[in-house]
């Protein structure tokens, strides 16, 4: 791969990164509660980002579906500056890896989705 399809191929997942950061940050502007204690909302968002990712075929599902998740950490951070320091951390973290995974999964079933709608259309 040239460096101009290496740049090309990771603009997308910049942006779903971007996305990711995003979301992250205008769902926990809308929270009262502490973060750590509600991330379903973030947690569909970027499942919702990293079918999208996946469907438009916009790079590998590893990279989509961590890009898509990434939003987690910032989460993390936000939530310290807010509320504190808690010993948590570390397990969120984890928990934040397995949000990765599942991301990864959705950005791969996202790929097949439209790998079947294209034999769908051409047959």
């Amino acid at each position: 791969m040239t460096t101009r399809g290496a740049a090309k191929s990771l603009v997308p997942v910049l942006l779903v990164a971007l996305g990711s950061v995003s979301l992250a940050l205008a769902i926990a502007g809308q929270q009262a509660q502490p973060l750590g204690d509600d991330p379903l909302r973030l947690l569909l968002a970027c499942g919702v980002l990293a079918g999208l990712a996946g469907v438009l075929d916009l790079g590998t599902s590893a990279w989509l579906g961590f890009a898509a998740t990434c939003g987690f950490p910032v989460w993390a951070v936000l939530d310290l500056a807010r509320h504190g320091g808690h010993s948590l951390l570390p397990i969120e973290f984890a928990f934040y890896a397995a949000y990765g995974a599942m991301g990864m999964l959705i950005a791969f079933v996202g790929g097949r989705l439209r790998a079947a709608m294209r034999r769908v259309g051409t047959g």
